[in-house]
């Protein structure tokens, strides 16, 4: 009974890590490709503003049907908020649907 207990304590500690580390891989990436298009900045800025960016992707999609639309919403606050070209949010714009919100992505184009 207790090397049953054991067992699931260890194996309960060995799988927290690596949901973790998926989140933050995936954070990473994000920053990673926003960087090498040479758009910087505070990385937990740059991760709130690509959720920020697939929330109001998601509202706009919510509340038309037109969805060439849907990106819209989004590039007033990226390009406000970091600023960034009209550019330079649009690409933006793409990293964060393929990081955060996939089923976004190609939406609108």
């Amino acid at each position: 009974m207790k090397l049953t207990a054991l067992i699931s304590c260890v194996l309960a500690v060995l799988l927290i890590p690596t949901g973790v580390a998926r989140a933050d891989s995936n954070d990473d990436n994000f920053v990673k490709v926003l960087a090498d298009q040479g758009i910087t900045g505070d990385p937990n800025q740059l991760v709130t503003e690509g959720h920020t960016a697939c929330d109001d992707i998601s509202n706009a999609h919510l509340a038309t049907s037109l969805p060439r639309w849907t990106r819209t919403p989004a590039f007033g606050p990226v390009m406000g908020d970091l600023g960034l070209s009209v550019f330079q949010a649009g690409f933006f714009i793409s990293a964060a649907e393929s990081a955060y919100c996939p089923q976004f992505l190609g939406v609108g184009r």
